[in-house]
């Protein structure tokens, strides 16, 4: 899939189609680029998608490279959201994608709680 856009609007028009194919949001280790990427997301998840009634993705980060920021401007929000984790390795974080996907397309309750709790370990939430 190719998506180009132009303009003003293009990151949200970008973050909209990525956010009606994704699965979740993974966000890797880098520097500025990827800290304006993940501010962007965030904003996009918490303002643009209750406006047009969109789910919100899960937010997936992979290493703790950006949690300072992410606690100095979003804590508050991460700490409110169920939809925020932390893992370790790509493979963990890969995991945790197949973990939301099955809770998410399950019809068994008894398949999604286990699913539940083992995504709670990876939750992210921070102290104080």
């Amino acid at each position: 899939m190719t998506v180009s856009y132009k303009g003003e609007l293009a990151a949200y028009k970008r973050l909209g189609k990525l956010n009606e194919h994704a699965s979740a949001v993974i966000i890797l280790p880098g520097g500025i680029g990827t800290e304006i990427e993940l501010m962007t997301n965030l904003h996009f998840n918490k303002e643009i998608n209750q406006r047009v009634n969109l789910p919100s993705k899960p937010l997936i980060f992979i290493g703790n490279s950006h949690l300072e920021m992410v606690q100095k401007k979003f804590g508050e929000v991460v700490n409110k959201s169920q939809d925020v984790y932390l893992v370790s390795t790509p493979a963990e974080a890969k995991h945790l994608v197949d973990l939301l996907e099955q809770i998410q397309n399950s019809e068994e309750k008894d398949k999604s709680g286990r699913a539940c709790t083992e995504t709670d370990k990876y939750l992210l939430k921070f102290k104080g």
